[in-house]
């Protein structure tokens, strides 16, 4: 082991955490996108230049914010029940038949592999693939453990043509998609509310961070709300986010008052720079109002972390429908660049209780533990 790693070992990383982070410091030296001295000082502070720039100087050098080494270190924040909400499939089957399952979209199968398609109840098992999306026009296809968008795909049908991510595809094309893309989950394609779908016509994505330190003290501890932009469908095909890696990436971002559902803030995030952009650069249309159902957004995310008390920090990402808000998946490590732009989580005293608990547990471990925790790989 060499001494980069040997110093986080001995910091309670796990060994992919830790080749993660140092792959973030290598890509941000080498990206020639920051000043070399600025970037010594926020990596020596514990910070990606990417995240700071989002940032309050004068709250970062307070320490209102959750560095991101200790957002790395603490991975992971769940014990093994993370692979419950991990799974886009398994999530589907911890919720069903709860109060909750009513907010998940609907699920149409499942891809076992070698183009084997699993209808999942109660989907009728008698309708493939090419004749659900003849009858509902857009299918979303993801795969089960995917994250950040990757490996997104809205399969369309309209006009007697079929389209894979906007692109023109064959019967057989279809057909054979499933063989190509085993473990994903073929759902329903979500649609915003009308209200929000004049800001951008994808659904956007509402992140929403729960924070469940004891298993029956559950409280909101940040969110933001995504919007699409025309560039970013252009260069996924089909999802509502990209990474920043160029000075050109970007990504729109507002806030939403947890006590009353108003959102606005609207924000450019691109890897150097925040912008303060109140309308969406694409339709002009600004960006504030009252979130339609909130009430219920903050009653499934309490109330599913409360179904699920082993979990003690789950980022939940909800999509608003004409129908009410979508559960599209909850991640298990949810990222904090966004959320800390406009919600300094370690200002925030039970945040602030909740990480300094996993801290203290990390540097309590002995050799033994520490060489267990090391090995975690997912």
């Amino acid at each position: 082991m060499d001494r980069e790693l040997e110093a986080l070992y001995r910091d309670g990383f796990t060994e992919r955490m830790a080749r993660e982070w140092l792959a973030a410091q290598r890509d941000e030296a080498a990206s020639g996108l920051y000043d070399p001295a600025d970037l010594e000082r926020l990596h020596r502070m514990g910070f990606l230049a990417g995240s700071a720039c989002c940032y309050d100087p004068e709250l970062l050098d307070k320490g209102a914010y959750l560095t991101d080494y200790d957002f790395y270190r603490l991975w992971p924040l769940n014990a093994w029940q993370r692979i419950w909400i991990n799974d886009k499939l398994t999530l589907f089957y911890m919720l069903n038949g709860t109060p909750y399952a009513k907010y998940l979209p609907e699920y149409f199968f499942y891809s076992m592999g070698e183009g084997a398609l699993c209808a999942i109840p109660p989907h009728d098992s008698d309708l493939g693939l090419e004749q659900v999306l003849r009858a509902r026009g857009d299918i979303a296809c993801k795969p089960c453990n995917g994250s950040l968008s990757k490996g997104f795909f809205r399969l369309s049908f309209a006009d007697g043509a079929f389209k894979i991510n906007g692109e023109p595809a064959s019967p057989e094309d279809i057909e054979r998609f499933p063989a190509g893309h085993p473990n994903y989950v073929f759902t329903e394609y979500l649609q915003p509310i009308a209200s929000m779908g004049k800001i951008d016509p994808l659904i956007h994505t509402l992140r929403v961070l729960v924070v469940n330190q004891h298993g029956n003290d559950p409280f909101i501890a940040a969110n933001y709300l995504r919007f699409g932009m025309q560039e970013v469908a252009q260069k996924t095909g089909a999802a509502n986010y990209t990474c920043l890696t160029t000075p050109e990436d970007r990504d729109y971002v507002a806030h939403v008052d947890e006590a009353t559902g108003r959102y606005g803030e609207g924000k450019l995030a691109y890897a150097t720079k925040l912008e303060d952009a109140p309308a969406h650069p694409d339709s002009k249309v600004a960006v504030e109002g009252a979130l339609p159902f909130w009430n219920e957004v903050v009653e499934l995310s309490l109330g599913i972390a409360r179904y699920m008390p082993v979990l003690s920090y789950l980022g939940f990402d909800i999509g608003i429908t004409e129908d009410g808000p979508k559960l599209m998946e909850i991640n298990s490590h949810s990222g904090v660049h966004y959320l800390q732009m406009f919600t300094p989580l370690m200002a925030d005293g039970r945040f602030r209780s909740f990480a300094g608990e996993r801290i203290s547990a990390l540097e309590a471990m002995d050799d033994a533990a520490r060489d267990r925790h090391w090995r975690i790989a997912r």
